[in-house]
């Protein structure tokens, strides 16, 4: 087990440093923030200071060096929209990002494992193929189409819950299952179709024979051996959970880091925008990791791989 995790562990540093060279470079090359953030009216003296002061004057890579370096010391540079470091901007718009995420989570997870359930138990039936029908329609669906139309029905016309902000658990409704709506369907196809390979299984079968109830087998025999490509796929969905959030925060103005990264890519506050996808990346990373030592529990042939 701790040979598993310390190769895991390994690869965190690697994966990071990439993941900021690319943001890095894509930032550099694809516009000037000076510009930006001084204005038309600009002084030629006034963009030499600022361009000195960010590096701007030096070739790429050595910016690339010296922004690790300033990395390296927990320095993700000063935020030319806010005046202040990057890196504790970012911190205080994680709390909400992670409350979304993991309501949203919870959400796509328990409940597309239950209505896939629900799907192989009632394989061929009419709750199957409305339930698929369901998830079918689900993964076609624009999130932010839908977070508009929550928006105009239970806001708008039945009054129920409030449009967009923060503060209350009703506010958390609408954007963690406009969020959730981004994976769930998955969730029940995958599940569905995990659980019927299951149970054809010969061990199922011999459970069937010895008398025992439909129930027993189920989660005793069948959930066990069902859920691991379940869980698998959960690691490998936080990206995209992670990535849907952005779009969820600010259809609902919910002030988390994707919605503080929307308006400094716009803004080109380099510093605010790397230091939220560093975050975003060891975020993923970490979930990534605890969903693989989860299974490795669940399952040690995971270890040898």
């Amino acid at each position: 087990m701790f040979n598993f995790i310390a190769r895991r562990i390994l690869f965190i540093p690697i994966s990071l440093l990439i993941v900021t060279f690319v943001a890095f470079v894509v930032l550099r090359i694809t516009g000037d923030p000076v510009e930006i953030y001084l204005g038309i009216e600009s002084t030629p003296e006034q963009v030499a200071v600022l361009r000195e002061q960010l590096h701007l004057d030096q070739p790429l890579p050595i910016q690339f060096l010296i922004f690790i370096t300033d990395v390296v010391q927990g320095d993700f540079g000063t935020s030319l929209q806010y005046d202040s470091p990057a890196m504790p901007l970012v911190l205080q718009r994680l709390g909400p990002t992670l409350q979304l995420v993991a309501a949203g989570l919870c959400i796509a997870f328990f409940g597309g494992v239950l209505l896939g359930i629900a799907c192989a138990v009632w394989k061929d039936r009419v709750s199957d193929f409305a339930i698929s029908s369901f998830a079918i329609a689900g993964q076609s669906m624009p999130s932010f189409w839908l977070g508009i139309l929550l928006i105009q029905i239970f806001a708008l016309d039945l009054k129920i819950l409030p449009t967009s902000g923060t503060g209350t658990w009703q506010h958390l409704i609408l954007p963690s299952v406009t969020l959730s709506m981004f994976i769930m369907p998955n969730f029940v196809l995958l599940t569905r179709t995990s659980f019927i390979e299951t149970v054809t299984e010969q061990y199922v079968v011999t459970a069937r024979a010895k008398g025992l109830s439909e129930g027993l087998i189920l989660f005793k025999h069948v959930l066990p051996n069902a859920i691991n490509p379940v869980l698998s796929f959960l690691g490998l969905q936080m990206g995209r959970l992670i990535g849907g959030s952005i779009i969820t925060e600010t259809i609902f103005a919910w002030p988390g880091v994707g919605r503080l990264m929307i308006g400094s890519i716009f803004q080109r506050d380099v510093p605010i925008v790397i230091a939220a996808v560093f975050v975003v990346c060891l975020a993923i990373i970490i979930s990534n990791l605890i969903v693989d030592i989860f299974l490795s529990v669940i399952d040690p042939r995971i270890r040898l791989k």
